[in-house]
């Protein structure tokens, strides 16, 4: 036996058979909200769904603020790739440095990615404070100017959050309070050294 293409829009030429569709539907969904396993299912969809779209409106508007911020100027937007589908959409990311028509994040540079991270890193924090946050040299890719910046914008939290960070950058250095570093006095014997740079300020 074979069966022909089903042409799916045929289902819209009846009115009867339009009717019988959205009565499946319904039916459908609401058989399976009676169900125990798939109830759970709904609500929890249903309560992560809501707090995720007041969450996600807030970030965007932080981070927007932030990236104006330490960009000196610019513009930056998040985006749902899918807002009808929560549990399956994605984020993107539009960025525009002051100075350049750019809108995809892939046009940036190095330093402008790493830099457009941590505003959106900033701008989370802000939203959403933690009492303690390691960095791994977040911002190795940034010049100077931009350690400057991130390292004054950093020590906002210092009051809220501990952080430790990993770094080589001098000037994020100098905005801590407390250095730690290894060093070999002996061939194959680490040592710990630590400085209080609060004391020296």
């Amino acid at each position: 036996m074979k069966f022909t293409d089903i042409v799916l829009g045929s289902i819209m030429c009846s009115p009867y058979m339009l009717h019988k569709h959205f009565f499946y539907i319904f039916h459908f969904s609401t058989f399976f909200k009676n169900i125990p396993f798939f109830s759970g299912l709904f609500t929890i969809y249903s309560r992560f769904s809501f707090p995720f779209h007041i969450r996600y409106r807030i970030i965007k508007e932080e981070f927007k603020k932030v990236f104006k911020e330490l960009f000196k100027g610019g513009t930056a937007n998040l985006y749902l790739t899918n807002p009808e589908d929560i549990l399956e959409t994605g984020i993107e990311l539009e960025a525009t440095p002051p100075g350049k028509n750019l809108r995809s994040i892939q046009a940036l540079s190095g330093g402008e990615k790493t830099f457009t991270a941590i505003a959106l890193l900033f701008a989370i924090l802000n939203v959403r404070p933690v009492p303690f946050c390691l960095f791994d040299e977040v911002e190795a890719a940034l010049d100077d100017n931009n350690v400057l910046t991130f390292s004054e914008y950093l020590s906002r939290y210092k009051d809220n959050t501990q952080f430790i960070i990993i770094t080589h950058k001098k000037k994020t250095m100098e905005y801590v309070d407390t250095l730690y570093g290894i060093t070999m006095q002996e061939s194959g014997v680490s040592k710990l050294v630590s400085v209080k740079l609060e004391e020296k300020k």
